[in-house]
């Protein structure tokens, strides 16, 4: 729980009442006074704590609490009016607080449904799909072996049987939402998971012993375990308290396609064991009932259609990531225009093309080889900072990717140095063409080029050792210039 110092003294007085509360309710024996106070001042102690810790939770995340502390509080309530009419009449059930109770799920259910939207995260097919697999499989479970169980008993009446399914339609959906915060990670929502897995716990042993017998006298250990559910609402809220909002981390530009694809070797059997848990309870063997084999049979095939969702959705993120890595492997990170190895394969494929047949061809198709050079580029970072460098790479590899469009190739070749490869006419066109890229750079900035014109038959290394000659020579006239090779002799 980290550094508890930090608390206020009245915060740290309570948790620790609220702490011993548990093991103090489970002495007396059940349906005692004592019992019955130690129930209610267990969950009191809850709720006071949830209060006294709102206004140090964070103020994005505070809303989300105080619905969970409204819930507690209507919970309170609830708890007072329960041991009053079990001591009233212990076989009385349902009593009119469990209409209390159940008004206690609603801002419970809008609290975490707040938490995990102010977490910040995208809610992705794949997640939500995984989510309701394990819901549907549950509310499956929850249908054939507490619902119709109870109903077909006839041990409680009619109020007894809505009741019943109330709580268990609400424990479905704070399964769903349980889920949807487990990959949080922080403590204070391990803490409230933990506390919505024994209310889980809690009602579903209420159902089954609802189920034998009519009484409200149920075994200790299924109250300690609502207790459990109050009190951890309580810690994670002290949790809540002293925890600083996260900053969230930049994100790189080229990531965002290949999220989703994680899908650990524990969450895969999980998805398994809820997707074909009712098929196998349909086939084994024993007698259903007409009703019971209904509800199995929908819940088989709604998981099969979510099962395949799934897959389409893996397989819809995998093709993506797989684009995504062959651009990120063919670009230059900085600029998003192609990167060596991308101008190599470009370059050969353009030489050997019938496009560009050199200037002896007679078809009229030319390649112009180009090497440019953005002048003074150091000076530029170390007057404004290597940020603005790179925006100034960034915004000319931009415009003269616009410029040249598909006349050519634009590479990075490094640092402050771009290739082009132009198919052209004549050497006038290309130049023309060229020239039009000087007046792109932008923040007054000028670049350097020298250019080869490919003869039809020397190799990729040889024209563009004599274009990076030429812009040798452009440098050494004066830069802010460009420069053609003269053509290799034949």
């Amino acid at each position: 729980m980290g550094n508890v110092r930090q608390l206020p003294p009245s915060v740290r007085i309570v948790a620790g009442l609220a702490g011993a509360a548990v093991p103090l309710a489970a002495l007396p024996a059940v349906g005692t006074a004592a019992s019955a106070t130690l129930d209610v001042l267990a969950v009191a102690l809850a709720a006071l704590l949830t209060v006294l810790a709102l206004p140090s939770i964070p103020a994005p995340a505070r809303p989300a609490w105080r619905m969970l502390a409204a819930s507690l509080l209507i919970s309170l309530v609830a708890e007072v009016l329960f041991r009053w009419f079990q001591f009233l009449d212990s076989t009385r059930w349902p009593t009119p607080a469990d209409i209390l109770y159940c008004v206690s799920y609603v801002p419970l259910m809008l609290g975490l449904l707040r938490l995990d939207r102010q977490r910040g995260r995208r809610l992705r097919l794949g997640g939500l799909l995984d989510t309701l697999i394990v819901t549907v499989s549950t509310a499956a479970m929850a249908t054939v072996f507490l619902i119709l169980p109870m109903i077909s008993a006839g041990l409680v009446n009619r109020a007894g049987q809505l009741v019943s399914t109330v709580y268990v339609l609400y424990d479905v959906v704070i399964v769903f939402l349980a889920l949807r915060l487990l990959g949080a990670g922080t403590t204070a929502v391990r803490l409230l998971v933990t506390g919505l897995l024994c209310l889980f716990a809690g009602d579903v042993a209420e159902q089954v012993m609802a189920a034998r017998t009519s009484s409200i006298m149920f075994p200790r250990w299924i109250n300690l375990l609502w207790l459990l559910f109050y009190l951890g609402i309580a810690l994670a809220a002290v949790s809540a308290a002293r925890t600083r909002p996260a900053r969230t981390p930049a994100r790189t530009p080229d990531l965002p396609a290949l999220e989703g694809m994680q899908v650990s070797l524990r969450r895969l059997l999980a998805m398994t064991v809820a997707a074909g848990l009712p098929t196998v309870i349909f086939l084994l063997p024993g007698e259903r009932t007409a009703v019971e084999g209904m509800a199995l049979g929908t819940a088989a095939t709604i998981l099969l259609g979510l099962v395949l969702t799934r897959f389409w959705d893996l397989h819809r993120r995998l093709d993506r990531q797989t684009r995504a890595l062959a651009a990120m492997a063919a670009t230059d990170p900085l600029t998003g225009v192609a990167n060596r190895r991308t101008w190599d394969a470009e370059l050969a494929r353009l030489l050997s093309s019938p496009t560009g047949s050199g200037t002896g061809s007679g078809t009229g198709g030319n390649v112009l080889i180009a090497v440019l050079d953005l002048d003074h580029f150091k000076r530029y970072n170390d007057t404004h900072g290597h940020g603005a460098g790179d925006d100034l790479l960034r915004e000319t590899a931009c415009a003269w990717a616009g410029e040249i469009g598909a006349r050519g190739v634009l590479a990075r070749w490094g640092g402050e140095e771009f290739l082009v490869a132009l198919t052209c006419r004549d050497l006038d066109e290309g130049q023309r063409v060229l020239e039009r890229l000087r007046p792109l750079v932008p923040d007054g900035q000028t670049v350097s080029i020298g250019v080869a014109l490919w003869d039809g038959a020397e190799g990729a290394a040889s024209v563009l050792r004599r274009a990076d000659g030429a812009l040798y020579e452009a440098k050494q006239r004066g830069r802010d210039r460009m420069v053609v090779a003269g053509l290799v002799a034949a």
